[in-house]
C-alpha cells in the first residue's frame, strides 16, 4: 500500500504541475488573464470675461488596452437684469421716436418718447433706461425719428460691455450721417 500512495502523491504534484503551467501560459497569452480598467476624470471651470462660466470634464478610460476619451463643455449665461443705461441724443435734431427691441423682434415695440415731456428727446438731452440680457445675447435694435417721420435704425448693437452701467450716445458725423456708441461708464448731460 505504500507504494500505491507514493504513486499517487506523485501524480497529485505532476498533475499540479502541469495546471499551474496551464495557468501561466494562459496568463502570458491572454494578457494576464485579468480585466484591467481604470478610469481618470479632470474638470476645469473657466470664468469668462462675460462673467458666465465653462466647466469642461474630459474622462479617460483604459479597458485592457483600449484607450477611450469623452470631453463635455458646458457653459452657464448670466443674466443681466435692469442694467441702468443713459442714452445721449447728441445729433442735431430732436427725437420724436425712439424704438428700442430685441433682433428677434417682429416689431419695433413702443415708442420711448411718448412717456417723455413733449413727447421728444431734444438735441443735447439724454433720459435713463435698463435693459436686460443674458451674457449670450447682449444686443438690441434701435430707431430714432425726427418729427417729419424720417427714420434711422441701428441693428444689432452690443450692449456686452455694459453690464453694471452704460452709456448710448447718439450722434451727428461730419458727413451728416447717424452714430451710435456704446460705453461701460456712465456719462450725464444737463
Amino acid at each position: 500500500m505504500v507504494g500505491y500512495e507514493r504513486i499517487n502523491k506523485q501524480m497529485k504534484k505532476t498533475l499540479t504541475a502541469i495546471v499551474v503551467a496551464a495557468a501561466m501560459i494562459c496568463v502570458l497569452l491572454c494578457g494576464c488573464g485579468v480585466d484591467v480598467q481604470t478610469t481618470s476624470t479632470n474638470t476645469t471651470t473657466t470664468t469668462n470675461a462675460d462673467g458666465s462660466t465653462t466647466t469642461t470634464t474630459t474622462t479617460t478610460s483604459n479597458n485592457n488596452g483600449q484607450v477611450s476619451q469623452t470631453t463635455t463643455t458646458t457653459t452657464d449665461h448670466v443674466y443681466y437684469e435692469a442694467v441702468p443705461v443713459t442714452l445721449i441724443n447728441d445729433t442735431d435734431f430732436d427725437f420724436y421716436g425712439l424704438y428700442i427691441c430685441s433682433p428677434s423682434d417682429e416689431s419695433m415695440g413702443e415708442n420711448v418718447c411718448e412717456s417723455l415731456e413733449n413727447s421728444c428727446l431734444e438735441s443735447g438731452k439724454g433720459i435713463k433706461l435698463s435693459f436686460s440680457f443674458y451674457s449670450d445675447d447682449p444686443y438690441y435694435d434701435f430707431r430714432i425719428v425726427d418729427e417729419d417721420g424720417a427714420y434711422v435704425d441701428f441693428a444689432d448693437m452690443y450692449l456686452g460691455e455694459c453690464t453694471e452701467v452704460g452709456t448710448i450716445i447718439f450722434s451727428t458725423n461730419d458727413d451728416g450721417s447717424y452714430n451710435m456708441h456704446i460705453e461701460p461708464v456712465e456719462f450725464t448731460t444737463d
